[in-house]
């Protein structure tokens, strides 16, 4: 069934409740099970879903793929510390806290998506195995160019970038950093990091 035709049989069973015969009603009461366990796949088990968070992330397809992105970051980063098992059983600890604070978002998608945003970043830090830099430029106290400035990185100056924020200007997203020992914000375009090659500017380091 193809997006188009799904819409017209959701609007149909949206009248079904109240105008339409059984035969209609049974139909709608199929294609509302199907999608709800197979148009909307995530990594959890979505026809055994039971918390209410699970069926939010379930019943969405922008949650559903955040669910999956995070499922992967968590492997490779659980991957790339095979040799530390502290820093291994560091990481699995804190899933199991963010998966307590994501079941305490109950019915809230804004609150959902933050946490996964939030935990993909903190997985994305965990795994990182190649350097980011800064091309250079000044970094702030939050991201904003008319926020405080706090220094200026040399150029190719090793960052560590800790998190993508959601504010964007020319194009590039605002990032959270950890700079000569202090936390701050640069622009994307002025650094380079691999994990984040479609939003940060990389082109002149290959």
């Amino acid at each position: 069934m193809n997006n188009q035709n799904g819409l017209r049989l959701q609007r149909k069973c949206a009248f079904s409740k109240i105008f339409t015969p059984l035969t209609l009603k049974l139909g709608c009461a199929t294609f509302l099970m199907l999608t709800a366990s197979s148009t909307f796949s995530a990594s959890i088990n979505c026809q055994n879903a039971s918390q209410t968070d699970e069926k939010v992330v379930c019943g969405s397809v922008e949650l559903s793929t955040l669910d999956e992105q995070l499922t992967k970051r968590y492997k490779v980063a659980i991957a790339s510390n095979q040799a530390q098992p502290a820093k291994k059983f560091e990481i699995q600890r804190s899933q199991t806290q963010w998966l307590s604070q994501r079941k305490a978002c109950h019915f809230s998608f804004d609150c959902i998506k933050t946490a996964y945003r939030k935990r993909i970043n903190a997985l994305i830090a965990l795994s990182r195995t190649e350097n980011a830099f800064s091309w250079g430029g000044n970094y702030r106290l939050t991201p904003s160019t008319s926020a405080t400035r706090l220094g200026s990185a040399r150029e190719r100056q090793p960052i560590k970038v800790l998190s993508q924020t959601d504010v964007i200007f020319n194009g590039y997203p605002w990032f959270q950093i950890e700079i000569n020992g202090q936390e701050a914000y640069q622009w994307g375009g002025i650094i380079c990091d691999p994990h984040f090659a479609n939003t940060t500017f990389c082109e002149l380091s290959r």
